[in-house]
């Protein structure tokens, strides 16, 4: 009985470990992923503001006076 014991305890001890690797690696992969986002919209943003300087820089042009 005793031996079963150990052994229940050995395996809830190399479950929780399993349990805590996963949680490390999701954490890991979810700041992964959050990096990869924030590095994209960055990207986005960057290219949303070159086109609304090429857009500025048109409507500069469109309404210059006619000498």
């Amino acid at each position: 009985m005793e031996h079963i014991q150990m052994q229940l305890q050995q395996l809830f001890d190399e479950i929780e470990q399993l349990e805590n690797k996963l949680k490390e690696r999701t954490a890991e992969q979810m700041a992964t992923h959050y990096d990869m986002q924030q590095d994209s919209l960055q990207a986005i943003e960057r290219q949303l503001d070159n086109i609304e300087r090429r857009i500025e820089k048109k409507e500069t042009y469109m309404f210059v006076p006619a000498i």
